[in-house]
């Protein structure tokens, strides 16, 4: 965009966009371990221009002390972070508490900016992205330091960065071939940047751009040209009267801004709420989702049962798969360290802790009981015992569909299940034994 024009981008929005729609809708989300989570605003694209405008205005200069700083070693074409901002700051609509610094005059709000030396025109979807330029430009940090404080206290606190005596690349590092500059972020929103000396070397650009590249604001006559700047100073400033903020389905007030910084522990719903300034209002419900608590594994008698049920199951021996054990419960054969696997439906996985079995009752039961028949085709069981003893039968799933306390002698059973295929359990004095049994 040609940066003459700005002032009048700027200042149109205001009445180009009274009655247009302020329409919002958010995405459902799904993760499946808890966590932190940004959420964005889909909105229509007037009120996007909207919500997304800056003011530049000329300044007195005022360079901050902050030589007691830690100098931060860089290196050339190098970004590095992410650093503590100190506070949250909006900046285009978007909630920011971390930042990155490039050694090439500008800090980043994303952790992938751009680590080359070249410089373009912007604003650009190529990048630089979410990026406040102090002077964009092909600098050398072989001579120089780097170092920035947050100072004051909320909601006054800002953050700044300064570029002291950092040699240019092309023209070397002599005492008038240098820059130093400083970007400070204002808790409000704004932006400052304090400019003591640029030298004319190669093209350079002040200003900054948004996170996607469609929306930068830069410094007249500061946007990939060559330019000399001394003790000078320009304020960047929101200008929309919009808003956008969130709130819990208790209408409980969480942040403003077009994303949500969401530390995501359990489910819930939430509510986006814009707001034109200009009589449109608009909301949209959305859920958050944070699928899969760890499960956890408990013993009776001879069985290990998963705590949660409705998933997906595979059970390990010291981390080891046991084939076949895909049942909410097992029947350890031997002692030591069992775990549980489990898969929802988003193909989500979380295993349990290791389960320590140290005692078990294992005997033979198989000569002791008869059962037919096996298929059955009317789910009638017959079972000839000479011991007293339990029957459970299993699903496939791991949930009991049947139990009985067996008589000596014979027990002609009517279970009434469906087609399928069932284990049955039996038991008798700490002794078990298991049977597939499958009904026509």
């Amino acid at each position: 965009m040609n940066s003459s024009l700005f002032l009048l981008f700027i200042l149109a929005p205001m009445v180009l966009f009274a009655q247009e729609d302020c329409s919002v809708e958010v995405e459902d989300y799904f993760i499946c371990e808890a966590g932190e989570l940004e959420i964005e605003g889909l909105f229509n694209p007037s009120f996007d221009t909207l919500i997304n405008q800056y003011s530049i205005n000329s300044i007195p200069f005022n360079y901050e002390d902050i030589s007691k700083a830690p100098i931060i070693d860089i290196g050339d074409d190098q970004v590095i972070g992410p650093f503590d901002l100190g506070f949250n700051f909006q900046f285009f609509n978007h909630s920011y508490d971390k930042f990155w610094i490039s050694s090439n005059g500008f800090v980043s709000f994303l952790p992938e900016a751009y680590g080359g030396y070249g410089v373009w025109a912007l604003p650009d979807n190529s990048g630089p992205y979410a990026c406040v330029f102090g002077a964009w430009e092909d600098w050398s940090h072989y001579s120089g330091n780097l170092r920035f404080s947050t100072l004051g206290v909320s909601p006054n606190k800002k953050l700044v960065v300064e570029f002291e005596d950092v040699s240019t690349y092309s023209c070397g590092g002599g005492q008038d071939t240098t820059g130093s500059f400083q970007i400070t972020l204002l808790e409000s929103g704004e932006i400052e940047i304090h400019t003591k000396n640029r030298f004319p070397c190669t093209n350079g650009s002040q200003g900054i751009q948004n996170k996607s590249g469609s929306y930068a604001f830069m410094v007249s006559g500061r946007n990939n040209e060559n330019y000399t700047s001394s003790n000078d100073a320009f304020r960047f400033t929101p200008q929309s009267n919009a808003s956008v903020d969130w709130y819990t389905i208790n209408n409980e007030y969480v942040a403003s801004g077009g994303n949500l910084l969401l530390d995501a522990q359990e489910s819930n719903s939430y509510i986006i709420s814009t707001n034109n300034g200009l009589g449109c209002f608009s909301s949209d419900t959305f859920n958050v989702q944070v699928s899969l608590p760890t499960p956890e594994i408990t013993q009776n008698g001879n069985i290990l049962l998963c705590d949660l049920g409705g998933y997906y199951y595979q059970w390990a021996f010291y981390e080891e798969i046991v084939e076949g054990e895909i049942s909410q419960y097992l029947f350890p054969d031997s002692e030591g360290h069992y775990s549980v696997l489990i898969t929802d439906t988003n193909g989500c996985t979380v295993s349990s802790d290791f389960f320590n079995v140290t005692s078990l009752s294992i005997g033979d039961l198989s000569k002791s009981y008869k059962l037919h028949p096996n298929p059955s085709a009317t789910a009638v069981l017959n079972i000839k015992t000479s011991k007293l003893s339990n029957l459970s039968i299993y699903s496939l799933e791991g949930k009991i569909v049947f139990s009985e306390r067996l008589n000596l002698g014979s027990n002609h059973l009517k279970t009434n299940l469906h087609k399928g295929i069932y284990f049955l359990h039996l038991e008798s004095d700490g002794i078990r034994d298991i049977k597939k049994w499958i009904v026509l």
